[in-house]
């Protein structure tokens, strides 16, 4: 008796695991981690940037860049990526240029956005 129960659960409980197999992905709905990687920009950074900052503003209000050209100095490049999930990336290259150690202008090369010259 005991015998038929314990074979009867079991197969029950196995056509349920194959069932599952055939239906809605659960795993989908578990919170996933952003990861940011580089320099983020931000549409409120950008907002704050005027020509004629100097180099400690900026700093101060983008943070350090990415890359600094060692040929270059004056070229301030801000390269990020935020992956939310596995849904959605966000991502920027971000470019400065410096002349006598004030802005000058700006490039956002995703947006296609210049700053005034």
């Amino acid at each position: 008796m005991n015998y038929r129960i314990l074979l009867k659960t079991t197969l029950i409980s196995l056509f349920i695991f194959i069932l599952n197999g055939c239906s809605y992905n659960f795993f989908d709905n578990f919170y996933k981690v952003s990861v940011p990687q580089g320099s983020i920009v931000t549409d409120k950074m950008i907002e704050k940037l005027e020509v004629g900052l100097t180099e400690a503003q900026v700093r101060y209000i983008m943070g350090s860049p990415t890359l600094n050209d060692g040929l270059n100095p004056d070229v301030w490049v801000y390269i990020g990526t935020l992956r939310v999930g596995s849904n959605y990336d966000y991502n920027n290259h971000f470019t400065l240029y410096f002349e006598n150690k004030k802005l000058i202008k700006w490039i956002d090369r995703y947006k296609n956005e210049n700053s005034s010259e």
